[in-house]
């Protein structure tokens, strides 16, 4: 009798045993709780939501977060620097916006760095914008804006270089820097 219970309890504890610390997958003394692992096909360190597996330790290729919004581009993932390529590089839904590519006198323009130009604020339509008011462009300017920045008083269109100076009137007509 005790060796028909030593025969019968002792292929189940060793089964009970196999399937509890070897046979988990996990190996090691104790089992361990599998994670959520996901592949990253471009190696930026930012994975694809849609390719995941479970395992208790990080496959090959694969990482822990899954918020790479292109997994084919490694310089495309989440707070990537923006480049002037035509892409949204930092995944924030945004192409070529803040490029870092471009230099300080070149603006972004459909995936290519050009030549920029600065435009003026023409408050008062003379054609002669505020030196203090800019914005980078390519082109001829949008409207309310010149590439003219010598305006001294942008809300007075009778204002400007070039224009009569009307002695008594104690303003810079012609913004030459002499009042009458």
């Amino acid at each position: 009798m005790k060796q028909t219970i030593f025969k019968t309890i002792l292929p189940i504890a060793l089964l009970v045993f196999a399937t509890l610390f070897i046979g988990s997958g996990c190996g090691g003394d104790s089992p361990c709780t599998p994670t959520t692992w996901y592949y990253d096909n471009d190696g930026d360190g930012f994975g694809d939501p849609d390719k995941k597996t479970e395992a208790c330790d990080a496959p090959d290729g694969y990482v822990s977060n899954n918020t790479d919004c292109d997994d084919n581009n490694e310089t495309i993932y989440p707070n990537a620097p923006e480049l002037c390529d035509g892409l949204d590089n930092n995944c924030d839904g945004e192409i070529d916006n803040s490029t870092t590519d471009c230099s300080d006198t070149t603006i972004c323009v459909d995936g290519v760095c050009v030549t920029a130009i600065t435009f003026y604020k023409d408050n008062d339509n003379d054609t002669y914008g505020d030196p203090n008011k800019t914005m980078q462009g390519t082109g001829t300017p949008p409207e309310g804006w010149v590439t003219d920045d010598r305006d001294c008083d942008d809300n007075n269109a009778n204002v400007h270089p070039g224009a009569t100076e009307i002695m008594g009137n104690n303003i810079d007509d012609d913004c030459d820097g002499n009042v009458d």
